[in-house]
């Protein structure tokens, strides 16, 4: 009866600690979204600055909620979607075409951004290759080329190059901090679709000479 009553109060406890812990997990992701959805509204790409203010918003807010499902996915499963890729794609190059009726430098803009989308493709697919053949395990997977694809096309090459940079200097903090506390191991994998949409939306909500800039002021340049 005793041993019933001590088990009945283990589950109890366990239950307690796993609603507790969802609890958690779910008020943060909240707070995320409320934080991500409010920038949105204040995000003005310089590319887009003729378009009226709230397709620009509509769109960011497009954009967030693609960064945001895509990341809670790797995270979940360590991996990325191309179906949610292909579709930040598309939306991506549809706002720099809505773009050109505002914008004169249409066509400019769109090879830049189409350009920049397989460039993205393309590099991070290559360096997934290049880090499997030096370090033996795969650190990088084909879902961050195509998540970094969605960047080129929303960000054009420029805002591409520094949303990566920024992705890459996140996940080195990130693996720093977690080996140092023991949260990490060696090869051990995580997520980096997480570090790689939070520099797409860095960029989105910063231009990339605002990201240089604090860069070289940081760095005493």
């Amino acid at each position: 009866m005793r041993f019933s009553q001590f088990t009945s109060k283990s589950e109890k406890s366990i239950r307690l600690k796993q609603t507790t812990l969802s609890y958690i997990k779910i008020s943060i992701f909240v707070l995320i979204v409320l934080i991500i959805s409010t920038s949105a509204i204040y995000a003005a790409p310089q590319y887009l600055q003729e378009m009226p203010r709230v397709i620009v918003i509509t769109a960011g807010l497009i954009l967030s909620t693609l960064l945001l499902s895509i990341s809670k996915y790797d995270i979940d499963y360590l991996c990325i979607p191309p179906g949610k890729c292909f579709i930040g794609i598309i939306i991506g190059i549809l706002v720099i075409i809505i773009n050109g009726f505002y914008n004169d430098m249409q066509y400019f803009l769109l090879i830049d951004h189409l350009k920049a989308s397989i460039i993205g493709l393309i590099f991070m697919e290559v360096l997934s290759r290049i880090s499997l053949k030096i370090m033996e395990y795969e650190s990088l997977g084909l879902g961050d080329a195509k998540l970094a694809a969605v960047g080129g096309a929303w960000l054009g090459t420029e805002g591409l190059i520094t949303a990566i940079s920024i992705s890459f200097i996140l996940s080195a903090l990130f693996t720093i901090l977690g080996l140092f506390s023991g949260k990490l191991r060696m090869r051990q994998a995580f997520p980096f679709g997480p570090f790689l949409a939070l520099g797409i939306w860095s960029v989105w909500l910063a231009e990339p000479n605002w990201w240089l800039l604090r860069w070289h002021n940081l760095l005493g340049i």
